[in-house]
């Protein structure tokens, strides 16, 4: 189980900065939001590649696990802001940026410090990330001019982050649960779930790239 684990971690990795660099070809007919996720997931990968040295070194990098939940939802945070302005008020986005913050602080000095897995950022950043894609295909489906969603760019952007997120949420609540009643196997097989959804995420991304500009793709 542990190969299988560290060859779908290898898989999810390459498939990131593929994700990459489809992105970048066509850099200057991008649109804003489409920038933005380039540099976010560009950002992720060069946490994730520093991580990974760290960790060897240190045998510790969780740390820097925290730093890319930040940053990640900072991001995201930015795009649906945009993309959701129609429908939600800015004075919301602020609150949640807040709640987020001060949570994550919170969660960071009392729950969980930075040697360990946070959990509670995760399930807190799994809400959010959940009720943002949601909201987005409700707007979807309110606009009538809207055609051919599924070639959209954001559509497949929300999709593979309402898969990744929903599905890390249910680890997030009984990953504990499994590995406190189990071996050590069970939680390599939850970190081998953890890194296929990490393929399926950055292959929606790869897709959403791939889409042509539309009227479609401006939500």
């Amino acid at each position: 189980m542990p190969d299988i684990q560290i060859i779908i971690g290898f898989v999810g990795f390459f498939i990131q900065l593929l994700a990459v660099l489809i992105g970048s070809l066509r850099w200057k007919k991008r649109t804003s939001i489409q920038r933005i996720v380039i540099v976010m997931l560009s950002i992720s990968w060069l946490i994730q590649l520093i991580a990974r040295e760290v960790g060897q070194a240190t045998g510790n990098s969780l740390w820097m696990y925290h730093m890319t939940m930040l940053i990640e939802t900072g991001f995201i945070w930015v795009i649906y802001r945009f993309q959701l302005r129609s429908i939600l008020s800015q004075k919301f986005f602020v609150s949640i940026a807040i709640f987020y913050a001060c949570f994550f602080i919170y969660s960071m000095l009392y729950l969980q410090s930075l040697s360990e897995f946070p959990a509670y950022i995760r399930f807190v950043e799994s809400i959010i990330v959940i009720f943002f894609c949601i909201t987005y295909y409700v707007l979807c489906l309110r606009q009538l001019d809207t055609q051919l969603i599924h070639r959209s760019f954001m559509f497949w952007v929300s999709t593979g982050l309402l898969l990744y997120f929903t599905s890390n949420l249910l680890i997030t609540l009984f990953g504990n649960i499994l590995i406190q009643e189990s071996d050590n196997e069970s939680w390599q097989a939850i970190w081998s779930v953890h890194n296929i959804l990490n393929v399926i995420l950055y292959i929606c991304f790869i897709i959403a790239f791939l889409q042509k500009e539309g009227r479609s793709s401006k939500t």
